[in-house]
Formats: structure tokens, sequence, C-alpha cells
């Protein structure tokens, strides 16, 4: 019983693992003595190829996956804002009793999104939403009639359908994408650990888990153009589990055919995150991201994202 909740544990995780964070707070980074204001100063036509690679495991080592991604971002348009595309391109997908977690990294393969974020760094619309809603869809149908799945794993392919023809489902394949915005959204970070109330967002500003944001700038490498922020999240959990449960009862309900006994549920959840950014001075783009989340529920599950820059 236990190795099968923590089956439903991993799908639960990807399906839901992926969010904003905001936090109380105030275009181009701004840089003082003791302090860097991180900004997007992204110019019409610019872009920026970068390499995703993203690491999922559990605790005892049973299930690991591993999906890599090249990610291309070009500004559009800057008036009132930003106008930006996200392309992803798969590179390779492998998975060890993880298939899920495969499945979306092909289904990702060849979105391109198109999304507008104001000059504060807030995504503010997905222009496209509609139709990479409808290529995931498509291309999780095509994928479901060319490979085997086992009983379980079909069901979750089902799940995941279910999820993907809701607005918001859409975020289970934009991970990175989230990650490499939440660098602009803060106020100053200074040359100390800054503790500050902060809560975890939906793709669509809906807000999810409360929890104590620590902040710190910690270097500046002014010949090399680049300054380095950390954002470290630690989430109430208490409110982690009262917000998850729901979302866990949806896909275990949909592997077994009836919720989970909701006495025998986790009272708290680990839900945080270590986050560090190397961040161009001259114009905010950033030349390495790392970010390394642990969910623990039913079992810990860490996942190490990075993201560093292929051209300059």
């Amino acid at each position: 019983m236990g190795y099968q909740l923590a089956q439903f544990y991993r799908a639960f995780i990807l399906f839901f693992g992926c969010l904003f964070l905001f936090v109380t707070a105030a275009a181009q980074p701004v840089i003082k003595e003791n302090s860097f204001l991180v900004k997007p100063g992204f110019r019409i036509g610019d872009s920026k190829t970068y390499l995703v690679t993203e690491e999922t495991k559990n605790e005892l080592g049973r299930i690991k996956s591993t999906n890599q991604f090249k990610v291309t971002i070009s500004i559009q348009d800057t008036a009132k804002g930003y106008t930006i595309s996200y392309k992803m391109e798969l590179l390779k997908t492998t998975n060890r009793n993880l298939t899920l977690s495969s499945v979306v990294a092909k289904i990702s393969n060849n979105l391109v999104l198109v999304y507008k974020m104001n000059k504060e760094g807030f995504v503010t619309r997905i222009v496209n939403l509609r139709e990479a809603r409808e290529k995931l869809i498509r291309s999780l149908d095509s994928l479901v009639k060319i490979e085997s799945f086992n009983k379980h794993d079909a069901t979750l392919n089902s799940v995941l359908r279910q999820t993907l023809s809701e607005p918001g489902g859409i975020q289970i394949c934009l991970e990175s994408l989230m990650i490499f915005n939440n660098a602009y959204i803060h106020n100053e970070f200074r040359k100390q650990k800054d503790f500050v109330p902060a809560e975890r967002y939906t793709i669509f500003n809906v807000p999810t888990i409360p929890g104590t944001l620590i902040k710190e700038f910690k270097k500046l490498n002014a010949q090399e153009n680049y300054a380095q922020v950390s954002l470290d999240f630690k989430g109430n959990r208490d409110s982690a589990a009262k917000y998850n449960a729901p979302l866990f009862q949806q896909v275990y309900t949909g592997l077994k055919g009836k919720p989970y006994k909701a006495a025998n549920l986790p009272a708290e959840m680990r839900n945080d995150f270590e986050r560090e950014y190397d961040i161009n001075i001259s114009d905010g783009w950033p030349r390495r991201i790392y970010d390394r989340s642990v969910e623990f529920y039913f079992e810990k599950i860490t996942k190490k994202t990075t993201i560093t820059i292929a051209d300059n």
C-alpha cells in the first residue's frame, strides 16, 4: 500500500508542483552599493537560447527522471511591457518508474507560448493559450496511439488529458518558464538575508501556499557583467497540506476510482525550494538559473532544474 501511495504522490507532484512565487514588493536592473533590483531590460528583437535540464528523484532512488530541452526566448514587442515568445524543443527524456515525466516532456516538444509581461515582471496574459492547450492535447492523443502503456500509466495519461483541458492545466509543461520569470517580480535584493512574507501562485495569479521567502544579493561581478541573487522559500506546512489534499485526491481517484481516506492524509506537507540566479547587469537577462525544490507528502521528492544560456 505504501508503494502504491508513493506512485500516486509522484504523479501528483508532476501535476501540481510548479507554481509562481509572489511577495509583497515594489525596468531595467538597478545596482547600488549594497542592493540589486532585478528588472527586465529587454529590447525588441532580442533572442536567447537556453539549455534546460530537469532531474527528479525520490529519496531511495527507486524513481528518477531526466528531461533536457532547448528553450528559445524571443522579444516580439516592447510596447506597454513585453510580448515574449517561448519555444521548447525536447532534446532527450529518460525515466525509471516515472513514465508520466517523459510523457509531459514529449508532448511539450515544439510548444510555442506567446505571453505578455509588464514592466514590473508580472505575466499578465497568455496570448495563444487555447492554441497551446490544443497542441498539447493533440500531441498526447497521438502519443497514446503509438506507444504502449500499462494500466497505471494509461490512467495517468487520462488524468493528464483532463488537466490539460482546463485553462490552468498548461502550467504542468511550463515549469522552466515560471522559474525564469520569477526573478523579476521582487523588490531590491540586499547584501543580507531578508525574511519576507510570500505566497505561491498558479500561472493565473491564484494564491495557493503562504510561507516565508529568504532573499539575498550574494555576489557582484562587474567585470563579467553579472550579479547573483538567491530566493529560498519555506512553505507553511499546514497550509500546503490543506491546499494539496484535494489535488492529491483528484489524482488518486483517477487511478483508483475512489478517494483516499481523508483521515489518513498527512496533516503537513513540505513545499520548499532554493533558487539562484546569475543576472546580466546590463539588460536583466539571466545567464544561469539553478532551482532545487523539495516536496514531502507521503515521500520525499527532489527536483533540480538548471537553466543555462547557450549563447550571448
